[in-house]
């Protein structure tokens, strides 16, 4: 034994080789269980627009994402999930489409006993006006935002609407 090991397992009632195995082990855990949060599945399901400029669908699958309203067809694109917190999922869409109003949705539940009401979709032209928001968190309105209370489909089995 070195005078290190000797020192540990006088400090620590262990040796330092073993303490530094122990703390690496926590290290590669927290890292593990951070990256399976953010790789957490998303919402999927089908939630259903209300109102004149809200009338529509919203699709979520594991890949892709479609929210079709009167004024902004975002048809069927991959996303990539660019942050999740409690009751609130924001998604990067990962392609551009001419019909597609916005290229960034944030997708929100508001707790409530029943899991089918109480969700909003709020659609970002871009990613600067969706960190705007944010900043603000979430108090102002820019101009460049569409925010619509959605319904989930209590039977999203039917045929998907892309």
């Amino acid at each position: 034994m070195t005078g290190n090991d000797n020192d540990c397992r006088v400090r620590h009632n262990m040796p330092c080789a073993s303490k530094k195995r122990r703390i690496l082990s926590l290290c590669i855990v927290s890292v593990c269980l951070t990256v399976t949060a953010a790789s957490a599945k998303p919402p999927t399901s089908r939630y259903l627009g209300t109102g004149r400029a809200c009338y529509g669908t919203l699709t979520i699958t594991d890949k892709r994402i479609a929210w079709l309203t009167p004024f902004s067809q975002c048809k069927s694109m991959p996303y990539r999930i660019i942050e999740r917190g409690e009751g609130r999922t924001t998604f990067r869409l990962m392609r551009s489409a001419p019909q597609c109003r916005y290229s960034v949705l944030l997708l929100t539940h508001d707790a409530t006993e029943e899991p089918d009401k109480g969700w909003d979709i709020t659609g970002y032209a871009d990613e600067l006006a969706y960190r705007k928001h944010k900043a603000s968190n979430f108090q102002s309105y820019p101009d460049e935002i569409l925010t619509c209370y959605l319904i989930r489909d209590p039977d999203p089995t039917g045929p998907l609407d892309w």
